[in-house]
């Protein structure tokens, strides 16, 4: 079958229609490498997304990735950002951004990105993120897209971790 390419997919926010996908790939999710290392728990993982899509908060939004056309239950990419309230009232927080193994390397984690900063600079003009010390490809995706690393937080979330903290800023005042 063949991949769609990024520029066919659509980034929106999630809805309640989308629990299936949001489910199937949080599960997915949990069990890759990244957050398998922190003991993610599939199901509690897909309750939060399915509760974000079925919320209407303004202050945080999840956005998903998916291609044109395709069932709701075929996301191929989440993000999960606060729009402002990260260190004072300046920054917002991208708390997760993740793609599906499949869609790896073919630009959905930029698409996502693009749409969070625009969406944050709406509100705030700077987006911080966490990064885990040992994820060298998150690193070098956050630096082609303009972020510098302004911190570390050592056993912050998980004993032996160190989350190493990501900036940029999206607009001057």
């Amino acid at each position: 079958m063949k991949q769609p390419s990024p520029l066919a997919m659509v980034v929106r926010p999630a809805h309640a229609g989308d629990r299936m996908g949001l489910r199937d790939l949080a599960h997915a999710l949990a069990h890759g490498p990244l957050l398998s290392r922190y003991g993610a728990d599939p199901s509690r993982l897909g309750d939060e997304l399915c509760t974000l899509a079925d919320s209407d908060r303004s202050s945080e939004t999840l956005l998903i990735a998916v291609e044109p056309g395709s069932a709701s239950t075929a996301i191929c990419g989440v993000a999960r950002f606060s729009h402002s309230g990260m260190f004072g009232s300046f920054g917002g927080y991208l708390k997760l951004i993740a793609v599906a193994d499949s869609q790896q390397g073919k630009g959905v984690g930029s698409l996502l990105l693009a749409q969070v900063e625009q969406t944050v600079a709406a509100h705030s003009r700077d987006l911080f993120l966490l990064a885990s010390h040992f994820n060298d490809a998150a690193h070098r995706f956050y630096d082609r897209h303009g972020y510098r690393e302004i911190g570390q937080l050592p056993d912050y979330v998980r004993p032996e971790i160190t989350e190493l903290i990501f900036w940029k800023r999206l607009r001057h005042r």
